[in-house]
């Protein structure tokens, strides 16, 4: 996807940017707006990364906030068996959609690297958004938009991995975490630009640490055995369920930071 995106603009897009070309002479006055293309690249994607479309969407459409619900968690899956398919499907939709965007803007502006450095300060927005108290998902969706945007190949690879892990073993958190280990090492075998290829590798490791850090709660559930298993048919009846409720009826139904996007 990155490619296309690329192709659309021309050739000036890489290596750097449309403001950059190719064995210019990198002088005090290209430095200093390189790293402003930089900075804005990282505000346009936090904040568009902090567009909870499961916040918006349980707030829309059933007037709760999907954060006083099921797991607590701004998720997919918490939106999936709180409120079913639909919502949940639309929700994952959005947050892809919504890091595509910021990726699109991060190639026109600094070309690959732009596109790293959008994807992971959208997970960031994601997982910290700024209009909803720093409470979001996990960045799983965002993570994902990231891979299929940077190389398809890899992104049907990674997904074909996770759903024979959760097909398995019935833990999303489990296919989540193994998968986003494996991207940085994927990313970095295929990544054959000539310049840059340490900061990309660094990035990705960060999108990786982020991942796994905000399933820790997870891990933990999957080592003492605890971990509630992922089912399509799995969604509470009562939308209206609290977290607070939850708790009081099966504290290992409820899952503070279950595997969530």
């Amino acid at each position: 996807m990155f490619k296309f995106i690329f192709n659309l603009f021309g050739e000036n897009v890489w290596n750097n940017g449309f403001v950059f070309k190719n064995g210019q002479e990198y002088n005090n006055s290209y430095l200093i707006l390189m790293f402003g293309l930089i900075f804005a690249i990282i505000v346009v994607a936090y904040f568009l990364g902090s567009i909870n479309s499961a916040v918006i969407f349980s707030k829309l459409i059933y007037k709760e906030d999907i954060r006083t619900k099921g797991s607590g968690n701004a998720g997919m899956t918490n939106m999936m068996r709180t409120y079913g398919k639909g919502p949940a499907a639309l929700t994952l939709l959005c947050d892809m959609l919504k890091t595509l965007v910021a990726m699109a803007i991060g190639t026109c502006l600094y070309g690959i690297t732009g596109a790293y450095i959008a994807g992971l300060f959208a997970v960031v927005g994601h997982v910290l958004p700024i209009y909803y108290g720093f409470k979001g998902g996990k960045g799983v969706a965002s993570s994902a938009m990231i891979i299929l945007y940077l190389d398809a190949i890899v992104f049907l690879i990674i997904l074909l991995l996770f759903v024979l892990i959760v097909w398995a073993t019935k833990y999303l958190s489990l296919g989540s975490i193994i998968s986003i280990l494996i991207f940085p090492l994927m990313m970095n075998r295929m990544d054959t630009a000539l310049t840059g290829r340490g900061i990309r590798l660094i990035i990705t490791l960060v999108v990786a640490a982020i991942v796994v850090f905000k399933h820790r709660t997870n891990i933990v559930r999957i080592m003492n055995g605890t971990e509630s298993r992922f089912s399509f048919k799995k969604t509470q009846k009562k939308p209206t369920a609290t977290v607070e409720e939850l708790e009081e009826n099966d504290d290992d139904e409820t899952e503070e930071d279950s595997e969530e996007n």
